[in-house]
């Protein structure tokens, strides 16, 4: 018991509104966290979403891409054989050359 205290039970009342008043502080912060955690999430979740989608759309569009070039490098070549025989021969020629050096 404290003597300097007339009233034992009135720091134990200051206490238990202290303990209240902190305890509801620690569940708005927690609430507050929870929110802030969820719109974090939704909008990497968001992102994410974006970017698979945006990354299928490239992939898609190189893929034709590719499938354009092929053709067009196929009918160049039937086109014009001797040109690119003469020329795959070139560079054969080259990089055996370079190769041989080493």
């Amino acid at each position: 018991m404290d003597y300097a205290t007339p009233n034992p039970n009135a720091l134990k009342d200051e206490e238990d509104t202290s303990t209240v008043t902190t305890s509801s502080k620690a569940t708005e912060l927690r609430n507050a966290a929870t929110e802030k955690a969820r719109v974090a999430a939704q909008s990497m979740q968001n992102k994410a979403t974006h970017l698979k989608n945006t990354a299928s759309e490239k992939y898609e569009q190189g893929k034709a891409k590719a499938k354009d070039v092929h053709a067009t490098s196929e009918d160049y070549v039937r086109e014009h054989p001797t040109r690119c025989v003469l020329g795959a021969f070139g560079v054969g020629l080259l990089i055996g050359l370079l190769a041989r050096r080493r």
